[in-house]
This record gives structure tokens, sequence and C-alpha cells, in this order.
């Protein structure tokens, strides 16, 4: 008896190589970017493994809510094909066409959700016999539409002390994509050969984006004080600033 299950993957966030593999499949690039005057990108999909796959192409304008994603339908975009079968060992191209224009002084966000679905090929009698269970997986990739002008990067930070600990949020009111990958908090820098390095008394473990005009916190559990400085570590950008916090 066979069993289908569907998995939904985390999105593709922190991965610097150009190939992400989730499944029985891989996709490249693992960030699309769509330059102001662009008005087509392609996504390529690779079957890994030995048995044909097939899979539902969509974008989503994609937002975030109380820290989780949210995607709502798109028309300004579509992919061709929206329907992808491909066969074991072999890559297929899906053009992703975008029928508008970014105006505004931000990036736009949005998702490339990769469905897969049960394949076609009928199982065998064995296969019916015995107990199996298929897992299939959803994947996206972010897609980033940048405007006329380049972004900038403008990045506001606050804390204040609750009942549960140091509550730590990030305003991004400029129009970059802030992917957080670390923040340490400390009340004093050194200079270190002509940059200053945090003491860091607080060290946070994080994975977030940060999308433009939009915030996220963080809690610092059992936290019973406030800090001058924070360093975060904010993926593409070369150094790890320092900033005083409010």
């Amino acid at each position: 008896m066979l069993r289908y299950i569907y998995a939904i993957t985390a999105g593709i966030f922190w991965l610097n190589c150009t190939v992400a593999q989730a499944g029985s499949y891989g996709v490249s690039p693992t960030l699309i970017k769509l330059q102001n005057s662009q008005r087509q990108q392609s996504l390529s999909v690779t079957n890994v493994g030995n048995k044909p796959i097939a899979l539902q192409v969509a974008v989503y304008k994609w937002q975030i809510e109380n820290g989780k994603d949210k995607l709502t339908a798109a028309p300004e975009f579509f992919a061709s094909p929206a329907m992808l079968h491909v066969a074991p060992q072999t890559t297929q191209t899906v053009r992703l066409g975008y029928f508008s224009y970014n105006s505004t002084k931000q990036i736009q966000t949005y998702r490339v959700l990769l469905k897969e679905l049960p394949d076609q090929v009928k199982p065998t009698k064995d296969e019916k016999n015995n107990s199996q269970v298929v897992i299939y997986t959803d994947t996206s990739v972010p897609l980033y539409v940048y405007p006329k002008n380049k972004p900038i990067s403008d990045y506001r930070w606050s804390q204040k002390l609750t009942a549960k600990g140091l509550q730590l949020t990030l305003n991004n009111v400029g129009g970059t994509v802030a992917k957080v990958a670390g923040i340490e908090l400390g009340n004093k820098a050194t200079l270190i050969k002509g940059q200053k390095i945090l003491t860091a008394t607080k060290i946070i473990k994080t994975f977030k984006y940060v999308l433009p005009g939009q915030t996220q916190s963080w809690l610092v559990p059992g936290a019973k004080q406030v800090f001058k400085l924070l360093s975060p570590k904010i993926a593409g950008e070369d150094k790890q600033s320092i900033v005083s916090i409010r």
C-alpha cells in the first residue's frame, strides 16, 4: 500500500551555493533577481533521482506577518511552463515573466513556489502490496524585483525590557532586504587593527528575513538589562558594523 505525504520545506534562505536540493530535485539559482529594466528571468530544475518528477510552479507576493511568511497571488508574474515534468538525471528551465514595473524605492519581494506532485507512473504489484510512504516536497525560492535607483539600507534597532526578558526589534525603513544571521549584544567595543570589535555579552543565534517596511523582534529570555551596542550579522554585507541602540 502506497501512502503519500506532503512535506513543506522551509524556503531557501541562507545558502551561499548556486544550487539547492530539496528531496529528489535541485533548483538554481537560490535567489532570483529581476533588475528594473528586466521583464524575464529563469529558474533551472534538475531531477537528481531515478524516477520522473512532476512539479507545479507559481509566483506569489511575499510578506511576513507575525513572524510567518504570507504568500498572496501575484498576477503580474507568470511561470512557463506552469506544469513541469522532469525525467531522471535531466534539467529543465522555467521562464518567469513579469508584466509590471517597480516604481517604488524598495525591493519588491516574491517567492517562486515549486510543488511536487504525485508521479503518473503506476505502482507495480509488489509496490501495491508493500507498505510504503512517499514524501513530496514544496520548495520556495525568493525573487527580488529592484527599483530604478539603487535601494538604500536603513535598519533601525530598538530594545525594551519586558517581564519575559529583553525584546530587541529591527525596523527596516529602507529599501533593501535584511537577512539577519546573528546578533551580538554588549556595552563595550575595542579597537583592534583599526577596526572596532564588540565585546559581546549576549549572542542571539537567528535566521530571519526583515523585508522593506517591516519589523522583526527577538526575545532574550531572562535578560534584566538593556545594552548600549549591538553588532548584527546581515547576509550580503561585508563588514559587521557596530550600532548604538536605544
